[in-house]
């Protein structure tokens, strides 16, 4: 951006960072502890840090971490996806790391990744750090009407999304931001993109963040 001072002004100018990061840490935690949520998230926290340091007038827009035991149902009766997850989700193919552990570790994960976003270490007039949350409770990967997993919804390695699974996945990043911190949607429906698109609140037209979701009144002008 400091090379293009032509098109940014970079003290002045607004930037929205999109996060999207933790998937590979699980996949990897049962044969390296040191990926543990809080190690994980305490790196996110010094990325923000050299963020705000560096950078002003950024809002931070992390979305917190998929329940990834749901690839196993993705792999159900699929044997490509299967091989491919054997390589690139190791321990999704680790019967001693159960739903249930998974489950919990990305509950961590997404607890963790709220409570940096309620401390309000990043809460400034020029910077924010807001977490969207519309995957917390999703547990089930999108299907068809029929039931099966949609594949579409996945690039061909089984695992990324594809154009169309984060076209869908936006319009739920686009609901939560317009939704004020702490009464935003904690489960999506990665079978349907969230339509119509959300528009803001006329009482608070902003993007959410803690400051304004607390008290919005004093950022509206006549």
């Amino acid at each position: 951006m400091k090379a293009h001072s032509d098109a940014i002004d970079m003290a002045n100018d607004w930037k929205l960072l999109n996060i999207f990061i933790g998937g590979n840490d699980i996949c990897a935690l049962c044969r390296r502890p040191d990926y543990a949520p809080a190690n994980c998230v305490a790196e996110i926290r010094e990325a923000i840090q050299y963020i705000q340091d560096n950078v002003p007038r950024v809002i931070v827009n992390l979305m917190s971490m998929l329940h990834l035991e749901l690839l196993r149902q993705v792999d159900t009766g699929n044997m490509f996806c299967l091989a491919l997850h054997t390589d690139e989700c190791g321990c999704e193919q680790n019967k001693n790391f159960t739903d249930a552990m998974i489950s919990a570790a990305c509950t961590e994960y997404q607890q963790l990744e709220t409570k940096l976003q309620d401390d309000g270490i990043f809460e400034k007039d020029d910077f924010t750090y807001v977490v969207q949350p519309f995957a917390n409770e999703i547990i089930h990967p999108p299907s068809y009407p029929n039931g099966t997993v949609d594949s579409d919804f996945f690039c061909p390695d089984c695992f990324h999304f594809s154009q169309y699974g984060h076209a869908v996945t936006a319009t739920w990043v686009w609901r939560n931001m317009l939704e004020p911190v702490g009464k935003k949607t904690t489960k999506g429906n990665l079978s349907v993109p969230a339509l119509p698109l959300a528009c803001p609140d006329p009482k608070c037209p902003f993007i959410r963040t803690t400051k304004n979701s607390a008290d919005c009144s004093k950022y509206m002008t006549e």
